[in-house]
């Protein structure tokens, strides 16, 4: 029935629960009524838990989660999915495991509570006992003065119980085949050919002329820059060929985390999913900088030291393969998600190559807000001005992820669709020829190109066509051509992990090495 007083909220902490528990709710008019009834639960929480602020709301959070349960089948489980991934809070782990034993606390307490009192009366009765005892001797004729010692009997003793890989057939061209020659740089803004320089610098912040500001707060050490030069113009590198530590591009990324609708009442799950994610991806030290959804620029890891964003990727310009990108490239990353799960009981899956339906697709509207966008490109403006860094060394995620193991594109697909390349004055790197098809011969299977249904990246299509033309040039089989490049990239593999070992600083006996 309609009520005929307007409803009181919970305060904000309370209300901040309610919000962050309602996420795993999609259906509006199930969350309407979780909503309701969580406005009922606060109003009819108990006295004893309102007595202490954070315990009441360990209880109210309780009480959501069982109701949400019931309504909602799997919420407990996906708020505790968010929770460990930190999107939303979770309570504190001491008031929690109180509250899950508060029966047994309130027993042990009462329990403690009877055996006092039953002390204190026993005390009482044998201190009259000892009175009357005392008037007993007096009058029974015994001397004053005379004490009975107590009988003691000895403890009995405690005694402590006694509890290479197989060989790849190596197919040689006649002829080493030059390079395909890189895309044109597309034209920059004209502010790039002039220096951007340090304004301000505080304890916690940087300040740019072109408007960049980043957050040092935040930034950690982790492995100074060091990486394997690979020369495309040589058919082997030379043995005396030196580690280098420049910053040869930039790689963007999305954080792929959940989102909450960028709406302004969402502020404060907003900017909460923000920092929880801040400072999981700190503790990974994943990436160099991260972009939050209202634009704000933070540096995660130091500049000159290598970031984990990377893992097993490919890519080249003119001069050089790039084989280990966590060293060579800055990775920048933009919180935001491209894929969506989708149900169905026909997944695509490696072992289910026969199903019609990807397991994910990408998400029709990008999650990339216009902050984001142009924070990214002063970042970026920023970033190559320092460091002399070309277009096309900026390149996303998705089109140098690899899986080495398969010889397959696309193993990571974050920023695989809808990078805005024109606004960053970059070249459309989804068009252009992908390296690790061109001079790895890696390839894509069935379940790539369902995800983009048919329509993968024309760069790809690019690529396969030099590859047949230099088959037919060369007049080889495509297959013979593709072992021999992927051969080519083992041996470059197989030197850089050699190198790597060898340049390795001697540690302690038991320590862990660090993959680079």
């Amino acid at each position: 029935m309609d009520l005929a007083y307007p409803r009181k909220l919970p305060p904000k902490n309370f209300r901040r629960i309610i919000e962050e528990l309602s996420v795993v709710i999609t259906d509006p008019a199930i969350k309407l009524k979780f909503i309701e009834h969580a406005i009922d639960a606060y109003e009819h929480l108990p006295l004893t838990y309102r007595s202490y602020p954070p315990l009441a709301e360990i209880a109210f959070r309780k009480r959501l989660l069982d109701k949400a349960e019931r309504i909602w089948p799997g919420s407990h489980k996906s708020v505790r999915h968010l929770a460990k991934i930190g999107i939303i809070s979770a309570p504190r782990p001491g008031l929690w495991r109180l509250y899950r034993l508060r029966h047994v606390f309130v027993s042990v307490v009462f329990l403690v509570f009877v055996c006092g009192l039953g002390t204190a009366v026993a005390s009482f009765f044998g201190t009259v006992n000892v009175l009357l005892s005392l008037k007993e001797t007096q009058t029974s004729g015994w001397k004053r003065g005379v004490v009975r010692k107590p009988i003691i009997y000895p403890k009995p003793l405690m005694t402590a119980l006694a509890p290479r890989r197989t060989a790849v057939v190596e197919a040689r061209l006649p002829q080493r085949e030059p390079a395909p020659a890189a895309v044109a740089e597309t034209k920059v803004a004209a502010y790039l050919a002039q220096p951007i320089w340090l304004v301000e610098k505080t304890s916690g912040s940087e300040l740019y002329s072109n408007r960049l500001q980043i957050f040092t707060r935040y930034a950690v050490a982790n492995i100074p820059r060091s990486y394997r030069r690979f020369f495309r113009h040589l058919k082997r590198p030379p043995e005396n060929a030196l580690n280098s530590d420049r910053i040869a591009g930039i790689l963007f990324h999305t954080s792929e985390s959940d989102l909450v609708p960028f709406k302004p009442e969402m502020n404060i799950s907003i900017k909460q999913k923000s920092k929880r994610l801040i400072k999981y991806l700190r503790r990974r030290k994943s990436y160099n900088y991260i972009i939050d959804r209202f634009g704000r620029v933070y540096r995660l890891v130091q500049e000159n030291h290598a970031a984990f964003h990377a893992g097993n990727s490919i890519w080249a310009d003119d001069e050089e393969f790039y084989l280990n990108l966590n060293h060579a490239f800055v990775g920048i990353c933009f919180e935001g998600r491209d894929f969506e799960e989708i149900e169905s009981q026909y997944y695509v899956d490696s072992w289910n190559p026969q199903a019609n339906a990807p397991r994910m697709r990408p998400t029709v509207i990008s999650s990339l807000t216009e902050a984001q966008l142009r924070s990214g490109k002063e970042l970026t403006d920023w970033l190559r001005v320092k460091y002399k860094i070309s277009q096309h060394n900026c390149v996303p995620h998705a089109l140098v992820s690899v899986n080495p193991a398969k010889k397959l594109i696309g193993y990571h697909l974050d920023l695989s669709r809808g990078f805005p390349f024109a606004k960053f004055s970059l070249s459309n790197k989804y068009n252009e020829p992908l390296p690790s098809i061109v001079d790895f011969g890696f390839f894509y299977d069935e379940y790539f190109e369902k995800i983009f249904g048919g329509e993968i990246w024309p760069g790809i299509r690019a690529s396969e066509e030099i590859l047949q033309r230099r088959c037919k040039r060369a007049n080889i089989g495509l297959n013979q051509y593709r072992i021999y490049l992927n051969t080519k990239y083992d041996e470059y593999i197989e030197e850089r992990t050699a190198v790597n070992q060898k340049n390795l600083p001697l540690k302690p006996p038991g320590s862990k090495s660090i993959d680079s």
